[in-house]
């Protein structure tokens, strides 16, 4: 709890302080998540493949200008994380491929800071972008479910994740990349972009067994800035 806040108040820092300097931009952005994780560990022993989970992400944006081509975007976001797994064979039946087995989906609830470094090209009415920076993340809940699958999904597991006893470490950092365009009006900024997040922080805590799980996940992302600045705008 005491980290969600400590987060939250980063972010609230960073918007504050944004919105005092000129020609400062802000917003919000939503999109769908494409996550999953890598477990070398786990893949190499069992022969079991993580598979990706469409989940979604929200978030607020604020764009502070270093120059013409250059600024810095800090956000605060929600991102769903998680992955499927697929625990079980086809078999053949009368000449029928029919699916048996069971479809386990992992979903967790990130709350997160991303720092982005950003240069822009183009001119006044499209740019285009790309962005870096790390992201800091802690996991504020999680639920865990399965399906039994026979010709149809028959649900048989729908839990919350206990992370202290499975030793899930809350808190996260990655890294993430963006290319991007923009649209300039008047207005407002309309926005559309492409991003990859991949964790450093490994997930597990577990000290028999070194999984070395970590998160990663693509995005695409629409949305939208407003100028409050009072700064003169771009030449």
């Amino acid at each position: 709890m005491k980290v969600t806040k400590s987060i939250l108040s980063i972010a609230f820092v960073l918007f504050i302080s944004s919105q005092l300097m000129a020609q400062v931009s802000i917003g919000a952005r939503g999109g769908l998540h494409l996550s999953t994780i890598s477990v070398p560990a786990l893949s190499s022993s069992f022969d079991l493949q993580p598979q990706i989970l469409e989940t979604y992400t929200l978030g607020l944006v604020s764009e502070i200008p270093l120059g013409n081509h250059f600024a810095f975007q800090p956000e605060i976001a929600f991102t769903q994380k998680g992955f499927n797994a697929d625990l079980g064979k086809d078999i053949e039946l009368f000449g029928i491929n029919m699916p048996v087995g069971v479809k386990a989906t992992t979903k967790i609830n990130y709350l997160e800071v991303p720092l982005l470094a950003k240069a822009k090209f183009g001119n006044e009415k499209v740019e285009g972008y790309l962005m870096a920076g790390p992201t800091f993340g802690y996991a504020t809940n999680g639920n865990f479910t399965t399906k039994a699958r026979v010709i149809v999904e028959i649900p048989l597991v729908d839990m919350p994740i206990d992370f202290d006893k499975i030793n899930y470490d809350r808190f996260e950092v990655s890294g993430t990349v963006a290319a991007g365009v923009q649209f300039n009006t008047p207005v407002t900024k309309l926005f559309l972009d492409a991003r990859y997040s991949h964790g450093f922080s490994q997930l597990d805590n577990i000290s028999f067994i070194d999984l070395n799980a970590k998160n990663k996940g693509f995005s695409i992302n629409a949305g939208f800035m407003i100028p409050v600045g009072k700064g003169k705008p771009r030449a």
